[in-house]
This record gives C-alpha cells, sequence and structure tokens, in this order.
C-alpha cells in the first residue's frame, strides 16, 4: 500500500511489518515444523534413512516450534526472538542447511557403501513397482 508524499502512516506497526511475518516468523515456523514431522515420520516408520535422520528431524520440528511465540515479541531484526529476528531465521535456516547436508551425505555414503536400492528393508517393499531388472517390468527377468 503505497501513502500519499507527505502522508504519515496512522498505524507504523502494520505498515513496517510487511510480509516478513508471513515469510519468516510463526506462520514459516509452523509449516516447516509440520514438514520436518512428516519426514521424521516417514523415515522411522519405512527405515529409508538411517535412525538418526527421524530422530533429527523430529528435534528440529520442536525447536521450530518453540519459535512460533515469536510473533509476540516484535519485528526487530536485531532481536534474538523477534517474529524476524536472526534467532527465528538465520539460525533456524542454517540449522535445516546443515541438517539437509548431513542427510544427504549420509544417503551418498550408503549408496556409494555397496548398498543397492532392494537391500534397504523399506525400499525392498517397493521393488516390484520399479521398472528395469528388479521388478515385473523389466525385460532381463523374462526369458526368451
Amino acid at each position: 500500500m503505497a501513502l500519499a508524499k507527505g502522508r504519515r502512516c496512522s498505524r507504523p506497526t502494520a505498515c513496517t511489518r510487511g510480509g516478513t511475518y508471513i515469510l519468516c516468523g510463526s506462520i514459516g515456523r509452523l509449516l516447516l515444523a509440520l514438514f520436518l514431522t512428516a519426514v521424521g515420520y516417514a523415515v522411522t516408520r519405512a527405515h529409508l534413512l538411517p535412525g538418526w535422520t527421524g530422530r533429527s528431524a523430529y528435534v528440529l520440528a520442536a525447536v521450530n516450534l518453540a519459535f512460533v511465540p515469536s510473533l509476540f515479541f516484535g519485528n526487530t531484526p536485531a532481536h534474538f526472538y523477534a517474529a524476524n529476528g536472526w534467532g527465528s531465521t538465520a539460525l533456524m535456516g542454517a540449522l535445516l542447511s546443515y541438517w539437509l547436508l548431513a542427510v544427504g551425505i549420509s544417503t551418498y555414503r550408503r549408496e556409494c557403501r555397496g548398498g543397492r536400492p532392494g537391500s534397504t528393508p523399506g525400499l525392498s517393499r517397493f521393488m516390484p513397482l520399479l521398472p528395469g531388472p528388479h521388478g515385473p517390468a523389466g525385460d532381463s527377468t523374462r526369458e526368451a
């Protein structure tokens, strides 16, 4: 909302807030906590990745939920617990990035150690659905 030249905003908090509460604040923390909880649940139930992945996803979801009340502590970026402060945006973004990096490295190392796709208990039940030599769609399983 643009103000006419020379006019002052009658509600300065509403004019300076913008979309930071939606993008970096409590709603973003809730959505990320929901995503991490779903990833943690899927990983622990299907045994697709190592066990620490699911447990750490639950921990990161809890930390994100701890930042939800930051909506009520202002919007000064210099404050740690503000809605767009460095604790809610920079720290949580860094923790998520490091977690995703660790999960990616763990997945890559597991594959490089000789683990084939069907060796993981969670993936073995999906093997009939995959195309190629592992499932019924593959040409190598049929006899000529």
